[in-house]
């Protein structure tokens, strides 16, 4: 969202987008897992590949990722140099960003921190300002102790080089503070509806029977609540539960996927999603209350609420601009409840609130707040 609405700025010329470096050894090597249906593997594969080919670029950015493929296979290693891989991924992107005219501008490197080596990165492109866009604290994910030490080392590699730090909310913002005592919270927003467009229902769910209740995201058990899913979908049968989102062979929410009201659509492209959002009659949040939920802003609060669906969810943390629209339910009971409350009343009717929060909360205002830092970051650089 935010590569997509600073585009939009005159002031920005253009912007290069990198995902995460994807390590083709792990295509070749688990081809079975591609071919699983509820899993991202298929999704990445195909965004990667059509990045290489400029296939993902719209008007000023370009898409890209770096490929590793260590590989003494002549024919395998012919091709991906043909790619413009090899190297570092310092390597590869200094190439890269040399070619586009790196230092013709003022470039403003854009970082997670959770990408490693950006203390090489910084060196090779040494970008006029850089920022720091930390999402979640992602040291909360179940992670090995070397994971962790690495991002670690990551968040204070990153955060140290940073001339700007923005966090999702303030929770946070305050766990980043060790490693740098100026961080502005910049929370998800939500993205306007256009009632022009045909927002024709999914074939999925047109062989659904009412109420649908939706759910998009990740179905990681370590932030939803599998067993209140189970028993709310237990005590209502004839309610059809829809999830969106990836959810690999080990997944406890795939045990429900067997019940005939729990639908597991798979991974779905975010312009999809919305479709499928839109026809919800209940949208649901049904996170745990633990360290890692406490530690983000979600984003599917926003989208839901621009959508005009009813929510309903746990207590969850940072709530936002979407929060007073949310009705919270914390035991099963309680859930089911609340799920009824909505079908009875339907979406929220307040439209000149709904409309006053959508334009504070929306991404135009967060990238207008973000362009305000970065100009006064700059002129603090230059009189430096």
């Amino acid at each position: 969202m935010f590569v997509k609405y600073l585009a939009r700025d005159p002031r920005i010329h253009r912007i290069f987008h990198f995902d995460a470096p994807a390590d083709v050894r792990q295509w070749l090597r688990y081809p079975r897992s591609l071919g699983f249906r509820g899993t991202e593997a298929i999704a990445v594969m195909r965004q990667t590949l059509a990045r290489k080919l400029r296939l993902a670029d719209v008007g000023k950015v370009r898409f890209d990722t770096f490929l590793r493929l260590d590989s003494r296979r002549r024919g395998l290693g012919t091709l991906f140099r043909r790619l413009g891989t090899g190297g570092s991924f310092a390597d590869y992107l200094d190439r890269t960003l040399r070619r586009r005219g790196l230092g013709e501008r003022r470039t403003v490197c854009w970082v997670c921190p959770t990408v490693p080596d950006f203390a090489e990165i910084h060196d090779r492109l040494r970008p006029d300002l850089v920022v720091a866009d930390v999402i979640d604290d992602q040291r909360l994910w179940p992670l090995g102790a070397d994971e962790r030490n690495a991002v670690d080392r990551n968040y204070a590699d990153v955060l140290g080089l940073a001339d700007v730090v923005l966090a999702n909310c303030e929770s946070v913002r305050e766990a980043m503070l060790s490693y740098n005592d100026q961080i502005h919270v910049v929370p998800n927003a939500a993205e306007a509806v256009d009632e022009a467009e045909t927002w024709k229902q999914p074939q999925e769910l047109r062989r659904l029977a009412k109420p649908i209740i939706g759910y998009v995201g990740n179905l990681e058990a370590v932030r939803l609540d599998v067993d209140l899913v189970a028993a709310v979908v237990a005590a209502r049968p004839g309610w059809q539960f829809v999830f969106i989102g990836s959810a690999a062979r080990d997944n406890p929410l795939r045990e429900l996927g067997n019940r005939p009201n729990v639908h597991l659509l798979g991974v779905r492209r975010y312009h999809e999603a919305r479709r499928f959002i839109r026809h919800f009659d209940v949208a649901i949040v049904p996170h745990l209350d633990n360290a890692l939920t406490r530690h983000m802003n979600p984003l599917k609060l926003y989208v839901y609420f621009s959508l005009g669906v009813p929510i309903v969810a746990t207590p969850i943390a940072n709530a936002g601009a979407a929060g007073e629209f949310v009705r919270v339910g914390q035991t099963a009971s309680e859930f089911v409840d609340r799920i009824e409350a909505c079908l009875a009343s339907g979406p929220p009717a307040d439209s000149s609130r709904i409309s006053e929060l959508l334009k504070e909360n929306s991404w135009e205002a967060r990238v207008a707040q973000v362009i305000s830092l970065i100009d006064e970051a700059l002129r603090a650089s230059v009189s430096r």
